[in-house]
């Protein structure tokens, strides 16, 4: 997955966007849980201190699932 982190000049965060995600055999309800995961880890690297800088920072954040885990996204969204 891939985020943007843009840090103001306060250095608190301006905004917070996924840009991408890759998964080839997601369902939509897989894509917005991953979705909301790369928000999560993306607010919590804020505090990594490469990161405490002003401007764009770009990320690439790998999260793992077990199939049994992944599978059951669908059944707790509905």
């Amino acid at each position: 997955m891939y985020t943007r982190l843009y840090i103001g000049e306060k250095l608190e965060v301006d905004s917070l966007t996924v840009k991408k995600i890759f998964c080839d055999f997601c369902s939509e309800k897989q894509m917005d849980v991953l979705q909301q995961e790369a928000m999560r880890q993306s607010m919590l690297e804020r505090y990594n201190p490469k990161y405490r800088k002003p401007g764009e920072h770009r990320l690439a954040l790998v999260v793992r699932f077990s199939k049994k885990d992944f599978k059951n996204l669908n059944e707790q969204n509905e």
